[in-house]
């Protein structure tokens, strides 16, 4: 049985899963309690997505040999696959009870305590990690996405990058690298590290969604496209769902972005960005009763969120109800004061109500908290007719996809996923001489940040 289970190991090590599933089972049915065979099968379980049968079978080895660290380490990746972090957490602590010195079990608690939106701890735990092991390039890459999501772009940045020198091979950390210059209009390099990341793991379902995020904003939508539904034939995903919509409603194709939109709303129902995303391509459709109907869901699972108290600012507005409108983006202003699409509707009312001062501040401040958003640019040249200094002229990278006048700006993501805003259009089509920004729907370019655990 040692030998049958030596050759397991070695065809796990080599990835062929198939052939080592096939002798750990042996081994088991020759000792269905050999904590070893129970253990790396678990493991294997794991990496080929079964969770509730990796903790299953972990979960036996750890009963029969309680006192062995990497298994409770491996078993918190588990539960954690299951998203029952608090059991993570549980088992990561017994794991470092036994060894507090393990580098792993310190990684992988850091990553249970992200999934509980507590980025201060998991910090802590990534850099105890580190100091134990400099060259811990996965602790380096998880350290990354806790400083993003505590706002420290750059030290994000600067801790992608390190943990790439550490293993230039670690496609997580290619992909994060790519998504967040992505954030910073780096597209050049973004899509270096995207194209890598998928070459390196070409089943690497967040990779080709990441990359399909950075094709759509270069406006290769019909590449971006087939990214997204690689990524989705690789693993279903909400996420990925809102933003094949978003490229389908980019290129004019509503029914089908309705389509994708509701596919997100099933798998994931309390989804608040995909929800205004489909109450954006319902106003676009002028099916404005739904499209607030969808506002109003959007705001009962997040009363702050900017993005729907905008888009329905935007349907009053439409509809003539300039005091309520006004109401709403101020309050979205209040809840997200860099959401440049606000800013711009405001402007709009504003000129409309001949506040032609408070439109053009309006505008600029829109400008400068989005440098691209192609609705304020539209709308100041309007306002200023041929007077604008060339700090103010349009920049040329203006967003592609619908053939019409830009009808809305979007905020730029922010992740994991998070990773963010996207067009959000008007209730009836504007001409030209009434571009308005639109209800700046929530863009999910990032589908997640890749977290990496830490195998025994």
């Amino acid at each position: 049985m040692a030998t049958d289970l030596s050759a397991a190991l070695e065809h796990h090590q080599h990835g062929r899963l198939e052939q080592a599933a096939g002798l750990y089972q042996l081994v088991l049915a020759g000792n269905p309690d050999d904590p070893e065979a129970l253990h790396l099968l678990g493991v294997l379980l794991h990496q080929a997505g079964a969770h509730a049968r990796a903790v299953e079978f972990i979960g036996r080895a750890v009963a029969l040999e309680p006192g062995v660290a990497a298994w409770h380490s491996n078993l918190a990746e588990a539960y954690r696959a299951l998203g029952r972090h608090a059991e993570a957490a549980a088992c990561c602590r017994a794991a470092l009870a036994l060894v507090p010195n393990h580098p792993g079990a310190l990684n992988n608690l850091g990553l249970a305590l992200l999934d509980q939106d507590d980025s201060a701890a998991a910090l802590a735990h990534f850099r105890a990690a580190l100091r134990l092991e400099p060259d811990f390039a996965l602790a380096c890459n998880n350290l990354g996405n806790a400083l993003r999501e505590q706002g420290d772009t750059a030290g994000a940045v600067e801790h992608f990058r390190r943990a790439l020198r550490l293993d230039p091979r670690l496609a997580e950390a290619h992909s994060n690298l790519g998504q967040l210059l992505l954030e910073q209009q780096d597209l050049r390099e973004a899509l270096a590290h995207c194209c890598e990341a998928v070459r390196l793991r070409p089943h690497f379902a967040e990779a080709h969604c990441n990359l399909g995020n950075v094709l759509r904003e270069r406006g290769s939508l019909e590449e971006a496209r087939a990214c997204y539904a690689e990524s989705l034939r690789l693993r279903p995903d909400p996420t990925v769902c809102n933003n094949l919509g978003q490229a389908l409603q980019e290129e004019g194709k509503l029914d089908e972005a309705l389509a994708w939109y509701r596919r997100g709303l099933e798998l994931d129902p309390n989804a608040v960005r995909i929800h205004c995303n489909l109450a954006s391509a319902l106003a676009e459709q002028e099916d404005c009763v739904q499209a607030r109907a969808c506002y109003e869901t959007a705001l009962r699972l997040d009363p702050n969120s900017a993005e729907a108290h905008n888009g329905l600012g935007w349907l009053s507005h439409e509809q003539g109800r300039f005091d309520e409108a006004q109401a709403r983006y101020r309050q979205a202003l209040r809840l997200k004061p860099d959401l440049a699409v606000a800013y711009c509707n405001l402007g709009t009312l504003k000129e409309e109500l001949g506040e032609l001062e408070g439109a053009e501040g309006c505008f600029r401040t829109a400008l400068r908290h989005d440098r691209r958003h192609a609705g304020a640019h539209a709308r100041l040249a309007t306002l200023l007719r041929g007077k604008l200094s060339d700090a103010d002229r349009p920049i040329p990278t203006w967003p592609r996809g619908s053939g019409r006048p830009c009808t809305s700006g979007w905020p730029r993501c922010s992740m994991p996923g998070g990773p963010t805003p996207r067009p959000q259009s008007t209730c009836g089509r504007p001409t030209p001489s009434a571009w308005r920004s639109g209800a700046g729907a929530a863009r999910d370019t990032t589908p997640r940040s890749m977290r990496v655990s830490s195998a025994g």
